[in-house]
């Protein structure tokens, strides 16, 4: 005879969880303020084409509307009033929609806005330091992205110091003369024979494969330092 099955182990009644409660007036109030503030925000700094005659006259600007509008089948005075007309509507669409709120948050302090899509520029600059002692040329002690001239790299290249004396598109920043006041002084005690210390940035154009590079250099922001050195009895 065969044994009979075991009986089924008893379970206890299991309870329903309770439910979650229901959010609050003031939790709707508070996640619709954050949203708000959120797509305003976002309208503010959203990438948006600001086109004008005279922008798009710019050399880079009008190779770029060349170029685009062979590929779409337009002539470049067509594409340019095409974009005219987008950046002019675009514009009005968010002054309608982020216009009013941006007022209330300028007189709240709330107008500050990060540079979340910004794009690096066709043209940029190249900073080199460099040091002369009496009737010798000048000697590079850094230059950007050079690996035989690295002195002080270590600060130079910290991103918070590169916000010194990196340059804007078409003036240094507030802070460059003493950026370079700072300079002279720590390469003229680290190089003795130094006698003048010069910050000097070079234009770079990046161009083509094939195409060749400007045979003039262009050079900007330059500034000079003499090293005060005591003198010797």
């Amino acid at each position: 005879m065969e044994p009979s099955a075991e009986p089924p182990a008893e379970t206890a009644p299991t309870t329903p969880a309770p439910a979650a409660p229901a959010p609050s007036r003031w939790a709707h109030l508070r996640a619709g303020t954050i949203a708000l503030v959120v797509f305003v925000h976002f309208c503010q700094g959203a990438p948006r084409p600001r086109v004008n005659a005279a922008s798009a006259a710019k050399p880079a600007a009008a190779e770029q509307i060349h170029a685009w509008a062979g590929r779409l089948g337009m002539t470049p005075e067509e594409l340019t009033e095409r974009l005219i007309m987008i950046s002019d509507e675009g514009d009005r669409v968010r002054q309608a929609i982020a216009g009013p709120p941006w007022k209330i948050f300028g007189r709240l302090g709330f107008e500050q806005r990060w540079a979340l899509f910004s794009g690096s520029r066709k043209r940029a600059w190249r900073m080199s330091i460099a040091w002369r002692a009496p009737g010798r040329p000048w000697t590079f002690a850094y230059r950007v992205r050079d690996p035989e001239h690295r002195w002080n790299a270590r600060q130079l290249d910290y991103r918070r110091i590169r916000g010194v004396w990196n340059p804007g598109p078409d003036e240094p920043r507030p802070g460059y003369g003493l950026f370079v006041d700072w300079v002279a002084r720590t390469l003229c005690a680290d190089v003795p024979e130094a006698r003048e210390v010069r910050v000097r940035h070079t234009r770079v154009d990046p161009r083509p494969p094939g195409e060749p590079a400007s045979a003039q250099p262009e050079y900007g922001f330059v500034e000079y330092r003499r090293c005060a050195r005591e003198a010797t009895p």
